[in-house]
């Protein structure tokens, strides 16, 4: 596990973290709200790594950080008028929608349901992952199901870290 703590969004160490995205690895990351485990979320393999880090049921769906809301569109196959009326009023941010999925999200992440979770966060070091990696990634927090959800890298690694490629320390959400 490598442990680093950017001084921008720009950090070019990022770079090294969406390598090992895009080669299947998971990640601890920060979001605006906690910490969170972060793969990319087109790639069965890294998701089956996130819900066995974190103890998870595979019928309990995880949540998608897109980059926009053009990459959100993407991952839906309907995209309602409230829905572009609610992002462009509240993202980035700590809102989610839930709306119907589209053929190419794996049924993993929506625990095999009709609709998927999606959010544009408000965290530059996790825009930028998305950004670099040019895929939506799974941003579900750091904790072993049924704990609390990390708001601290600390916290995080202690709950979830040993199976992850990287910690990206960004101080307390």
């Amino acid at each position: 596990m490598i442990w680093f703590r950017p001084t921008r969004a720009d950090d070019p160490r990022l770079a090294d973290v969406a390598a090992a995205l895009l080669g299947g690895e998971i990640a601890i990351v920060p979001t605006e709200t906690v910490y969170g485990l972060a793969c990319v979320a087109d790639d069965p393999k890294a998701i089956a790594k996130v819900f066995k880090a974190k103890g998870r049921a595979p019928d309990k769906p995880l949540i998608v950080a897109a980059a926009d809301i053009d990459q959100s569109r993407a991952l839906c196959s309907g995209w309602p008028k409230m829905a572009q009326v609610l992002a462009r009023a509240f993202w980035p941010g700590p809102l989610t929608l839930v709306l119907p999925k589209a053929p190419a999200v794996p049924d993993l992440v929506t625990a095999g349901g009709g609709t998927v979770a999606v959010r544009v966060p408000d965290h530059p070091v996790l825009l930028r992952l998305i950004d670099m990696v040019g895929k939506p990634l799974i941003a579900t927090s750091a904790n072993k199901s049924n704990q609390l959800s990390p708001l601290s890298a600390q916290e995080a690694v202690g709950q979830v870290g040993l199976a992850c490629a990287y910690v990206v320390d960004c101080g307390p959400t």
